[in-house]
């Protein structure tokens, strides 16, 4: 499995996990796991793809309850006609992303910008 598929697998993953968030809100799961859920839900929908280049990538040692670490990546983002910006979120890794990103410290990504918050986002294959 090549890395876009790890990625866009993540995202279907996130993606049934944010349509179950009223029931596993239920089931004791965090308020942030549902947030986190619904986040990736959007932003895989209605988010907008832009390149940017990742600066920095840090593990916050939180574990995620699929197994992956949660990271804090820094990017200079290049929206399409406007000026580059930095933005820091933290995104949950499996380990292959994780190896897979460090690799691309300093070289372009692509990110899902949520349209309503340009600050929110996600690294996006």
């Amino acid at each position: 499995m090549g890395f876009m598929d790890r990625m866009k697998d993540a995202a279907a993953q996130a993606q049934e996990a944010a349509k179950g968030a009223g029931q596993a809100m239920s089931e004791g799961t965090s308020p942030d796991t549902a947030a986190t859920a619904a986040k990736m839900q959007k932003l895989a929908q209605a988010g907008v793809e832009r390149k940017a280049t990742l600066q920095s990538m840090t593990a916050t040692g939180k574990t995620a309850m699929g197994g992956g670490i949660e990271h804090t990546l820094t990017v200079e983002v290049h929206p399409d006609g406007g000026e580059p910006y930095t933005a820091t979120f933290n995104q949950d890794l499996i380990q292959q992303s994780v190896d897979a990103f460090q690799q691309k410290v300093g070289q372009e990504i692509t990110v899902k910008v949520d349209p309503d918050d340009p600050q929110s986002m996600v690294a996006w294959g």
